[in-house]
């Protein structure tokens, strides 16, 4: 299960790794990246460190209402207020704490919380416009569906899952190989594959979202 963290100073996540080790934390940046990770579904949890509540964080709270798979929200807030504690759990907030906090109480928190929210979405893997129904084993734009090879796919399905992590070109050969072994002829046939995802995504609408580091592989990242 993956939990999503926004903190403005940055601080706790090592110890927040190390306090969760059965969950995946992702970190959002800016508040539009913020604002697409939370409703991409992938998400179980939300934990957001804020300096007090206002109008922009009464927002996002409110807007997760109306997601189809909501995740839990714990904020926790720089100042003490109980007027923002209250108006935080009024429009739509799980739980509320305040700073300075125990890390082994958050972590507490958040495996409780995920008990009674359950799962993410495990049905579909949402990236921005794209979608990928896991079962069916098909992909989407905006609902318009797209015609993938099976390699096509497992390489779209396999750099959302990665998004923002720099993926080496062996890793990817060894993906679609499924062998830990390096098969001569394998990087023409990634970079194959690789153009043809690009070219039906952009085809279908999407943006394409995939850099690429020269001498070193991949990244998935938002543009």
């Amino acid at each position: 299960m993956e939990i999503l963290i926004w903190d403005y100073a940055s601080q706790d996540l090592g110890n927040m790794r190390f306090s969760l080790p059965g969950f995946l934390l992702d970190q959002a940046v800016e508040a539009s990246e913020l604002s697409w990770k939370i409703k991409s579904g992938k998400y179980v949890c939300v934990v957001i460190f804020i300096k007090e509540m206002d109008r922009f964080w009464m927002e996002i709270i409110q807007g997760m209402k109306d997601l189809n798979r909501r995740p839990g929200l714990i904020v926790i807030s720089e100042k003490d207020s109980i007027s923002d504690k209250i108006e935080a759990l009024r429009t739509g907030a799980d739980d509320f704490m305040i700073m300075p906090y125990d890390i082994l109480e958050l972590a507490a928190r958040v495996t409780a919380l995920t008990r009674r929210v359950g799962p993410a979405d495990p049905e579909n893997l949402v990236f921005k416009e794209i979608r990928i129904d896991i079962a069916a084993k098909e992909a989407f734009v905006l609902d318009r569906k797209l015609d993938l090879t099976k390699k096509e796919l497992e390489l779209l399905s396999y750099f959302i899952e990665h998004q923002n992590a720099v993926i080496s070109k062996v890793q990817l050969m060894m993906h679609l190989s499924g062998s830990i072994c390096y098969t001569p002829g394998l990087h023409d046939t990634l970079y194959a594959h690789i153009k043809n995802l690009k070219k039906k995504l952009l085809q279908a609408g999407s943006k394409y979202y995939l850099t690429s580091l020269y001498g070193i592989g991949y990244r998935w990242e938002d543009i």
